[in-house]
């Protein structure tokens, strides 16, 4: 059941800390790419980097890399790459809402520069690394990456397998279990008065005023927090509703 909620994840905003190298520029934008331009970047020093980082946030424009999933004339981009082929993208709107730098050192007379951050989902760090190296007039790309958080779920939270193994053989894995209302604790909660609860779970709409705005999805739960469904404000006329899209619960 717990499946059902993904869909409800994929947009969530995510942390990332990568390795951006500068003086070259790949086939990929990444260190498995083939070098196909340098450039001195000897020159460039970590307050040079700084002065264009504001380009960098906020809403930007990305065109998505050819080694990415995303589509074109029904085929993945990465499956048109292989094959050689180069096609025009559409730059797509992302949002950064931090970018920061982490380290500056040189190696091979390179600067490598360690960067945290913060994005909207169809964010592609390896064009944000070659986009500022070619901003810096050096090219760069993405030496290494590490996705440390998606919305509220961090990569200090994690458990290696073998703590899984051992929690399991113990019969006890509840520990690291995550119920679906705290999976999904980046919605806002709509409670709803218990009269209304057989309602919804039999897919009815139920009376609701609230500050969101319309469309906003929120987790439907009782008056007691239990629990119900994930749902969507509505209007209709001068009234606002909510309108269950996944439940939860059992029909009553």
């Amino acid at each position: 059941m717990a499946a059902r909620i993904a869909e409800y994840l994929f947009g969530c905003e995510k942390e990332y800390e990568a390795l951006l190298v500068l003086g070259a520029s790949t086939t990929t934008q990444d260190a498995e790419g083939e070098i196909i331009s340098t450039a001195d970047a000897s020159h460039i020093t970590k307050e040079s980097l700084f002065s264009i980082l504001p380009k960098f946030t906020g809403s930007i424009l990305q065109v998505p890399p050819m080694v990415s999933a995303v589509k074109h004339g029904g085929k993945r981009l990465y499956e048109l790459a292989r094959d050689n082929m180069v096609v025009h993208r559409e730059p797509r709107t992302v949002t950064i809402s931090l970018l920061e730098i982490t380290s500056f050192d040189y190696e091979n007379g390179r600067p490598v520069v360690g960067l945290r951050v913060i994005c909207s989902s169809g964010t592609y760090i390896r064009t944000l690394c070659s986009d500022i190296g070619d901003a810096l007039g050096v090219g760069g790309y993405m030496a290494a990456l590490v996705r440390t958080r998606v919305g509220n779920f961090s990569i200090t939270d994690s458990i290696t397998i073998e703590d899984f193994e051992q929690a399991a053989l113990s019969g006890d894995v509840t520990q690291f279990i995550i119920s679906m209302k705290d999976a999904l604790s980046h919605l806002p909660i709509a409670a709803i008065d218990d009269e209304y609860v057989a309602k919804v779970t039999n897919g009815s709409v139920a009376p609701f005023s609230s500050e969101l705005a319309d469309g906003s999805i929120v987790r439907i739960c009782s008056e007691e927090g239990r629990f119900i469904a994930v749902g969507r404000i509505i209007t209709r006329g001068k009234e606002r509703f909510l309108k269950p899209e996944k439940v939860f619960v059992s029909r009553e």
